[in-house]
């Protein structure tokens, strides 16, 4: 009688037995049966026959024993190979790792579970990978004393590329062959995600009440006043939605790449600006209109409304904003670590926007501006002014012009003397505010203007 247990304790179902009878080192016959229940036995052996017992299963290497009839009843136990599959699960903040028995009802098995691919820890630092399939050979077995294999001892600790090291759940602590026979699908550890620790920044400075989430993830955080939260985030590539109530007008969407070998990720906010212009209204009639930048989020003042101009970039490229006056500044190349606040006579976009001719720009240039956050929205900025009338017709390429104007009503300033390098070209404003200069060359210049009224500026 050959008889097999598996590590449950349990008998194994069905297996195969190949019995081979030989004399003198040559096989005589061949016996194939079938075990079923856990037993098979094989009839009509003569006694002092040598046997060659050789059992096999889908779930066990193929087992040989060398067996003598000796005796008119003789049994032979072997213990089958531990099976069962191990599998993943994505839950927030890591990774769920279950077994199931080889026939396991699929209704068991979560519908979102993937093959488990890893490794576990066999030994003292000796690792074996993992393919979705745990099966290794009962050595323990006693076939006189043996008891159902513990879980544990054959999981060992997992481990997943990207991810902390496994725990091992409670329930792994009391769990053995016999209980994953029953239960079918039983939980063995938990992976945590690596902590990142994500920093959002705006032109490069960080921004703090930024609301962040991860599709397809649980997660939900806000930074800190150095643009700064820590989320559990697993391995791979992440879709980000940030959104900030002054600088966006909607969710934005950044893609992220998390490694172990990043615990720090700098993402790059796009800043949304808008534009308004405020008439400035003289006897009834607007002469002009005095033009205001500010962050998405602003409200503005109830004689603004929106308007779409041309703004231009320190670089001398041009944007232009929508009709609502809505504007996206270009992202910035953000560096790899985290970002440190920049000293506070660092410009940025927002502050050296500027709107090209025929605006006409404050002459005040020694008042610096300085981009402060009142109740987390950048101050509203006065970039200059658009007259009601055009400023000037068409002007020769070959000219340069000069307007200077009063600030309140957008009137010509007559009498301003206008210089240009160092005086080598002179000129006096007339009642337009209009001085126009021959002979300067393309490039950067220096143009001083000066009036009785008015102190001397350098522009």
């Amino acid at each position: 009688t050959v008889r097999v247990v598996c590590p449950s304790g349990l008998p194994l179902p069905r297996f195969m037995v190949e019995a081979r009878i030989s004399a003198d080192r040559e096989l005589t016959s061949r016996i194939a049966g079938e075990g079923l229940h856990g037993s098979c036995q094989v009839d009509g052996v003569p006694l002092g026959t040598a046997l060659e017992l050789r059992v096999s299963h889908s779930c066990m290497m193929v087992q040989t024993v060398q067996v003598a009839a000796t005796r008119l009843r003789q049994s032979v136990t072997l213990g089958a190979d531990i099976v069962f599959n191990l599998w993943a699960v994505q839950v927030p903040g890591g990774l769920t790792v279950l077994a199931s028995k080889e026939d396991a009802n699929v209704a068991r098995i979560p519908s979102h579970a993937v093959p488990f691919e890893g490794s576990r820890e066999v030994g003292f630092e000796q690792s074996v990978p993992v393919h979705s399939r745990i099966h290794v050979i009962w050595h323990d077995f006693r076939p006189d004393d043996f008891q159902p294999v513990e879980m544990r001892a054959v999981v060992g600790r997992l481990h997943v590329p990207g991810y902390e090291q496994a725990k091992n759940s409670r329930a792994m602590d009391d769990c053995t062959l016999t209980s994953l026979h029953y239960d079918e699908c039983v939980d063995v550890a938990f992976l945590a995600a690596p902590e990142i620790v994500l920093q959002v920044v705006v032109q490069n400075r960080p921004v703090s009440d930024v609301r962040v989430e991860i599709e397809r993830e649980s997660v939900r955080e806000s930074t800190d006043e150095g643009g700064r939260c820590a989320m559990m985030l697993r391995p791979g590539r992440h879709i980000l939605r940030l959104l900030h109530k002054a600088l966006t007008v909607h969710w934005v969407h950044q893609e992220v790449v998390v490694t172990q070998s990043r615990p720090c990720i700098v993402v790059s906010l796009p800043m949304t600006l808008k534009t308004w212009r405020a008439p400035m209204v003289i006897r009834g009639k607007a002469q002009a209109y005095r033009v205001w930048l500010t962050v998405a989020g602003s409200r503005g003042n109830a004689s603004w409304e929106p308007f779409g101009t041309v703004l231009q970039l320190p670089d001398g490229k041009r944007v232009t904003s929508s009709s609502e006056g809505l504007i996206t500044l270009p992202l910035e190349a953000v560096p790899p670590t985290t970002v440190m606040v920049p000293p506070a006579d660092t410009p940025d976009l927002y502050s050296t926007l500027c709107v090209p001719a025929p605006c006409v720009k404050d002459i005040d240039l020694s008042e610096v501006f300085d981009p402060t956050l009142i109740d987390g929205v950048w101050s509203p900025r006065a970039l200059g002014f658009y007259p009601a009338a055009p400023l000037i017709d068409d002007l020769d390429p070959s000219k340069f012009a000069c307007g200077v104007y009063t600030g309140c009503c957008c009137s010509g300033v007559v009498g301003v003397r206008v210089a240009a390098d160092e005086g080598r070209l002179t000129g006096t404003t007339g009642r337009s505010g209009l001085c126009i200069l021959s002979g300067l060359a393309p490039g950067n210049h220096t143009v001083d203007v000066e009036h009785g009224a008015l102190s001397s500026q350098k522009m």
